[in-house]
């Protein structure tokens, strides 16, 4: 009872008040007042909101260097690109510059930004495809000695035992599901293009 009384008078006060003091806005205040004399009335909450605020330094200090980062790295591609195609199509000024690289960290339409120079680098191009083929090179050469450490026999291929043995080890992992050995039969049978 004393509860719903001291809300209620809290409720009407700040009506009053905002009514009174913000009679032109569009818009109401109170039911945002009534919400943090929500908050503030429960212990649980006012404790949640003094936790956050107490973090409040460290999201401005990752905001501001996240700011920081931006202006940077603008002046970088403003200074970079200045004599280049895309500096006198995208990044023509500082603060065309600065947009640009907003929307490239923040947005999904980033590719607007930097197609247009992937467009025309033939030596990105080739970089890229470059280093895709090294990958793939990479990867082909750890999968072949990973697969000439099972292939006992080095004949090129795994038979059941090998392949169901390399199955069991599988199963040790956590992160695996589960099969038993009927399944790692199947498995193998669905596999094996042998026959």
């Amino acid at each position: 009872m004393l509860w719903t009384t001291l809300v209620c008078k809290q409720e009407s006060i700040s009506y009053i008040y905002l009514r009174w003091a913000f009679n032109s806005l569009p818009f109401r205040i109170a039911p945002y007042i009534r919400v943090v004399f929500f908050i503030l009335n429960i212990r649980e909450l006012r404790g949640t909101i003094l936790i956050l605020a107490g973090m409040l330094s460290t999201y401005f200090n990752v905001l501001a260097l996240g700011l920081l980062f931006l202006l940077f790295s603008s002046w970088l591609a403003y200074v970079i690109f200045e004599d280049t195609q895309q500096g006198k199509t995208i990044f023509t000024s500082y603060g065309t510059t600065l947009y640009q690289m907003f929307v490239l960290f923040t947005t999904s339409n980033n590719p607007d930004v930097w197609i247009p120079a992937y467009k025309t680098s033939r030596c990105f191009k080739s970089e890229l495809t470059k280093q895709v083929a090294e990958k793939d090179q990479m990867r082909k050469r750890i999968l072949d000695k990973a697969f000439n450490l099972i292939d006992e026999y080095n004949v090129g291929f795994l038979n059941k035992v090998q392949c169901i043995r390399l199955f069991e080890e599988l199963n040790k992992y956590r992160t695996l599901p589960r099969s038993s050995r009927e399944d790692f039969e199947l498995i193998f049978d669905e596999l094996d293009d042998s026959h």
